[in-house]
């Protein structure tokens, strides 16, 4: 009898659950939910399927829902960046895009692209613990790691087709032999399928395994292969101290409080799959990118698109400025950082900025403030060059060339594209 995590038609979703020690089938048709407390299941005419083994759940190998919640639906992109904020010390862009990137991971197999998304970092900047609490949210995560042998790793991402989570990815694992290089050249866009040799003891004969998915992929260093980093969006981890942890009211391990905020969010977001299953995808009307490369564009799409039309408009910068392939992502560090510390200066500087305008700011009070705030250092013409290409003035004074704030508005809304700051939704 075959073993299946979840199945989608156009009627019904089924999808399987660990709760209570044992493992169950949830069946969502026609706006109402059953519980198959039995796993097994006919997904067509007297041919069975069953869920999982009870110890791929019981190991940490795949992480279920253990039931749905219809309720909040509406706050749950803000409520995955509030998740991880409290629990990880890195800037609030790549939060965003870790919130965004486990939104889209519940809701995939309604689109054709897969994006991945790439967190590199030295050890002890935190990879593992992005890695542990993506592993709460996402849509059935499959973490490997070394339970698994090369031959079975097929098998399993076939059965679960969910998100397929690597630590430790070799820079230089691009070979056309190696099983994940294998996977994550043909998982990206469906039907994603992999044809592998299978002995039955007296012959092979070929077998396709479908690998088409969400991937989240750690390392200490971008691979060499330039067709991978060109489909993922980019995460940098940095090293901080324990002061600055104890600081920010980060945790040094995730407790039970925190495993468990995960299965609630699992179980609500299995909740909002169920109730979007009649519903396409969608991309908002004006959403526009910089980026013109049409395999950046549709990776763009893929995460945009299944995003609460409220927050797309508001998101699109942030996700292009971290998409690997996009040119947007070679030009944004200044320009994130030029918005940070205009944001910076004022509110310390000019706490009624609003009614004080128009101020100008110096170019050298900019790089100085970026200084202090990321260790990064810009020429006076780079930091121009930058605030010029967001609209912004830069007339020249005696004293040098100045940043001139005349607009609260269009301030406001460069840092709510730059910076992700979007309380006011």
């Amino acid at each position: 009898m075959k073993q299946i995590v979840h199945d989608k038609d156009n009627s019904k979703i089924i999808q399987s659950i660990y709760q209570n020690d044992r493992m169950a089938f949830l069946k969502w048709h026609k706006g109402k939910c059953t519980t198959i407390e039995t796993g097994i299941i006919e997904l067509q005419p007297g041919v069975e399927s069953e869920t999982m083994a009870l110890l791929w759940a019981e190991k940490g190998v795949i992480t279920f829902p253990s039931g749905h919640s219809m309720d909040g639906h509406s706050d749950l992109l803000v409520d995955l960046h509030t998740f991880f904020k409290s629990k990880i010390l890195i800037d609030d862009k790549y939060i965003w895009l870790m919130a965004a990137y486990t939104y889209y991971t519940w809701f995939y197999d309604s689109l054709t692209t897969a994006p991945y998304l790439f967190i590199v970092g030295d050890y002890g900047t935190a990879k593992t613990r992005i890695l542990e609490l993506l592993q709460l949210v996402c849509f059935n995560p499959v973490n490997l790691g070394t339970s698994v042998t090369n031959a079975n790793i097929f098998r399993v991402q076939d059965m679960a087709r969910g998100t397929l989570i690597i630590d430790e990815f070799e820079k230089n694992a691009s070979s056309k032999n190696d099983d994940y290089a294998q996977i994550l050249n043909n998982g990206y866009s469906y039907p994603g399928t992999v044809i592998r040799l299978e002995s039955d003891g007296k012959k092979f004969t070929p077998k396709p395994f479908t690998v088409f998915g969400p991937k989240i992929i750690g390392a200490r260093e971008l691979p060499n292969d330039k067709a991978l980093i060109s489909r993922c969006f980019l995460i940098r981890t940095e090293h901080h101290t324990n002061d600055e942890l104890i600081q920010s009211n980060i945790p040094l391990d995730l407790k039970d409080k925190d495993r468990a905020d995960g299965e609630m969010l699992r179980n609500r977001m299995l909740g909002l799959r169920f109730a979007k299953s009649n519903k396409r995808p969608q991309l908002r009307k004006g959403i526009k990118f910089r980026t013109s490369r049409p395999r950046n564009v549709q990776l763009l799409q893929s995460m945009l698109s299944v995003m609460p039309s409220q927050f797309q408009h508001r998101i699109v910068s942030i996700l292009e400025s971290l998409l690997i392939g996009s040119s947007a992502y070679q030009n944004s560090q200044i320009e994130m950082d030029v918005v940070a510390a205009l944001d910076i200066i004022l509110r310390n500087k000019y706490p009624d900025w609003k009614n004080m305008l128009p101020i100008s700011i110096s170019l050298t009070e900019i790089d100085t403030t970026i200084y202090k705030l990321a260790k990064r250092h810009y020429f006076n013409r780079e930091l121009a060059v930058a605030a010029r290409s967001m609209g912004l003035q830069t007339p020249r004074h005696k004293t040098g060339v100045m940043v001139k704030i005349v607009s609260a508005s269009e301030l406001s809304e460069l840092i709510e594209r730059y910076l992700g700051v979007l309380d006011a939704v």
